[in-house]
């Protein structure tokens, strides 16, 4: 296997052999197969599937925490998104090997390919902790004022989303403020609370709303 994966193999191959070793329970040589850089991430996809049909829970742990070893594996969780494989999605879930940077990268294409129901959108943004997210997902037009405010005042002073802590972070306060569509009265909340929890928000807080800022 080791001198067969010195050479170039053609991807329809490649996946074959990928396929059968995580189906056939081969651990090992589906971890080398992984660690030498030929196969894809997202080609497992299917067979982590097949794998959690057939009740294979030790070769599912074991290539997903393999995979987390390596860079892009957000691209694999993106891609089981994208191909509607529930079983693998609940089973990533219920062993907390899902960031929620992997379910902001997951969701960006649904949005673009407009899949995304406006309830659905809504939640998203009021769970995005990254810029890009919150950028995308608010220039889809769908955002409600209400969901606005939610990062906005996570952003600002942190907080908790979902049982995960929300760090501050002044990229997504300045983007939001620069968009006005935050009102005066959550700014000053914002600034106010920043201030008793000794965030470093407040200056860019006071320095953004120094323009006009009006509510959407």
């Amino acid at each position: 296997m080791e001198q067969l994966c010195k050479h170039s193999l053609h991807d329809e191959l490649s996946d074959d052999i990928m396929s059968a070793a995580i189906c056939g329970g081969h651990i090992d040589v589906a971890e080398y197969l992984l660690s030498v850089g030929q196969f894809e991430w997202y080609s497992v996809d299917y067979d982590l599937d097949e794998a959690l049909r057939r009740g294979q829970f030790d070769v599912v742990d074991r290539i997903l925490k393999t995979c987390c070893l390596y860079p892009h594996t957000n691209d694999l969780f993106a891609n089981i998104a994208r191909s509607g494989l529930t079983n693998v999605m609940r089973y990533l879930h219920s062993q907390e090997l899902v960031t929620p940077e992997m379910t902001e990268d997951a969701f960006v294409p649904l949005v673009w390919a407009n899949r995304v129901s406006t309830p659905s959108l809504n939640r998203a943004f009021e769970y995005s902790r990254s810029l890009v997210a919150v950028k995308l997902l608010y220039q889809s037009g769908k955002i409600l004022p209400d969901s606005v405010i939610v990062p906005y005042r996570n952003a600002a002073n942190g907080g908790d989303v979902g049982g995960l802590p929300f760090p501050p972070n002044p990229e997504i306060v300045k983007f939001l403020l620069s968009e006005s569509c935050i009102p005066v009265e959550e700014v000053t909340k914002a600034f106010t609370d920043a201030v008793e929890k000794l965030c470093l928000i407040p200056r860019l807080l006071l320095i953004s709303s120094a323009t006009p800022i009006v509510s959407c």
